[in-house]
């Protein structure tokens, strides 16, 4: 049985995301969301967090069709957001957007809701993993533009030193 998500910004024995007669918890720092999920068991689920913790780095994809934009909101507002976005707690302790910034640009700038489902992964390490995670798991949901995919593996060429068949053996 799946349980809600469990909120970071209030009480983490709350088994069920906060309702709207809670006071807004904009008072939570990143630090100490960092804190909590530390206490958490490695299984965690799903967790709320504050749309505006959420740091997008930049990233291969530049450009989104604002109608398809405009579907995704359409179904988050009819279903909810069935998928969670996936952070990474960075060197720097920011929770950084690994997967799914679509879904936050929706949320976040569309739906203006404060609010969002992340998961935090916690085997990637660095940000070269954080890369190759990012580069794979948008090829995978949505076609790059060519020139989004060359720029990418041209940074990752210069950043990390791979070779042209050491990325596609990275990437698939």
């Amino acid at each position: 049985m799946k349980t809600e998500p469990r909120s970071f910004l209030g009480d983490l024995g709350k088994k069920s995301a906060p309702t709207t007669t809670e006071k807004p918890a904009a008072s939570v720092s990143t630090a100490k969301v960092i804190e909590r999920f530390n206490r958490l068991p490695q299984d965690t689920d799903a967790v709320i967090l504050r749309c505006d913790q959420v740091v997008v780095k930049k990233q291969a994809r530049r450009s989104f069709d604002p109608k398809k934009l405009q579907d995704l909101a359409e179904n988050i507002t009819v279903q909810g957001q069935q998928q969670p976005i996936v952070i990474w707690i960075n060197e720097q302790e920011e929770l950084q957007l690994v997967a799914g910034e679509r879904r936050l640009r929706v949320i976040r700038d569309i739906l203006k809701k404060k609010e969002i489902k992340a998961t935090i992964c916690r085997t990637l390490e660095n940000a070269e993993q954080i890369a190759l995670a990012q580069l794979s798991e948008n090829i995978q949901r949505e076609p790059y533009k060519a020139i989004e995919l060359a720029h990418e593996f041209d940074r990752l060429k210069k950043t990390y030193g791979y070779t042209n068949a050491q990325l596609g053996k990275k990437v698939g």
